[in-house]
Order: structure tokens, then C-alpha cells, then sequence
């Protein structure tokens, strides 16, 4: 606390990535200036007294402690496409002699740090008209697969652990504008969510992310 505002401020605490997941409790200490005992690495709470110091009995020399009780979970970031099947990314995510360019496009402006990427806005979400480098027109076609990947911060390595990306799907018509039902309109930022269908074969009305064979009407 700053006396001089009696306001509190803030304490960030950074905690090392390769800490397991789960719930821990971190203790933390505040010595006078005055203090005349020589504490070691040790939390050594019986050498103070809790959230403040107001007496200072031989025991206890100046200095206040407490607790608090956090989770550490894990962190799913870096999501990027690394390739695209269209022809006309090609030449743009590989060489001639087959190997990547080493071009991405990112989520977000920063690394995983926090450190600012130096690479173009046209490297980032979303892929759309002016994103490839040469053919500034062109965006994604529809129907081509795209590769990406992306980091997990935790303890993803048990046989059960998955990540599941799972789209939406939202319509607007071709000025960019939502549909409101009854034949309106609106162009302020509210979307509405649809189901997408698609035909395979012989089964019709498929919705997507379900198991072939299982149509919707």
C-alpha cells in the first residue's frame, strides 16, 4: 500500500511456464528498513506476523506476510496457417526447391512473449483480399485445405488430451451487412449464427462437423 495516496497498487507475478498445472499457494513478505534480523530464502512466518506489524516482540521483528491461493492452468496460443492447397499460394509458402518459405500468417500482432512481430499486416488473420503478396484481388478459394498449427502451454501430453477447433458460421450479404429477418437488413455489428450444409454422395443435407449418415432437414 502507498501511504502517501493510501491507495493500493498492483504486484504482478510472473510464474515460470514450466510450472505443473494445478492450485499452489504463494507466500510473500515485506521487511521494514530497520529491520534487524537476517532472513534467509525461508518464508520463516513465525518471524513476523500476518498482513501487518504492529508489535514487535523479540520473535518477531519487522516484517508483515500473507498468502494467497492461485491456479495455474495451461494456454492454448500461436495459432497459424503455414500453407494453403490453392495453386495460386504455392510459389508463396514454398521455394522452388520444395522447401517453405518460412512465411506465416499469425493471430494477433504479437509472439507468445508479448515481443511485436515484424512481419506485415497482410501476414495475419484473417487471409482475405489483399493478403497474398503478389495477386493483391485474391484472398482464400473456396474448398482448398489449409495447414496450421499452434503451441499448448501445460500438461497436454496425456492420451486424452485434444484440442478441438470447432467454427461458426454467420451470414451477411455482400455489402457486409447481417440479416434481421423479414426481408431487413442492419449494418451495425450483430450477426446471426446458421447451421452450414453440404451434400456427399448420396446423403444430403449433412450438417457440418457431423458424422456421415446422420442428415438434418
Amino acid at each position: 500500500m502507498d501511504h502517501s495516496t493510501k491507495q493500493y497498487r498492483e504486484l504482478w507475478i510472473f510464474i515460470p511456464p514450466w510450472v505443473s498445472e494445478g492450485n499452489y499457494e504463494i507466500q510473500f513478505r515485506a521487511m521494514a528498513i530497520n529491520n534487524s534480523y537476517s532472513f534467509g530464502s525461508s518464508f520463516e512466518s513465525s518471524r513476523g506476523q500476518s498482513e501487518a506489524n504492529t508489535t514487535r516482540p523479540n520473535s518477531a521483528p519487522y516484517m508483515a506476510y500473507d498468502t494467497i491461493g492461485v491456479e495455474v492452468s495451461g494456454r492454448i496460443a500461436g495459432l497459424r496457417v503455414t500453407d494453403i492447397s490453392d495453386p495460386i499460394w504455392r510459389d508463396h509458402f514454398f521455394t522452388d526447391t520444395g522447401l517453405h518459405s518460412g512465411l506465416i500468417y499469425s493471430v494477433g500482432s504479437n509472439f507468445l512473449d508479448g515481443k511485436s512481430r515484424s512481419n506485415g499486416i497482410y501476414n495475419r488473420f484473417p487471409i482475405g483480399p489483399g493478403h497474398h503478396p503478389q495477386f493483391k484481388n485474391l484472398g482464400t478459394a473456396k474448398g482448398y485445405i489449409f495447414q496450421f498449427d499452434l503451441v499448448t502451454i501445460g500438461q497436454m501430453y496425456g492420451d486424452d488430451d485434444k484440442v478441438r477447433i470447432k467454427p461458426t458460421f454467420y451470414f451477411v450479404n455482400k455489402d457486409g451487412e447481417y440479416y434481421k429477418g423479414s426481408g431487413a437488413f442492419g449494418t451495425v455489428n450483430e450477426r446471426q449464427a446458421i447451421d452450414l450444409y453440404y451434400h456427399s454422395g448420396g446423403e444430403y443435407l449433412l450438417r457440418l462437423e457431423m458424422k456421415a449418415g446422420t442428415s438434418q432437414t
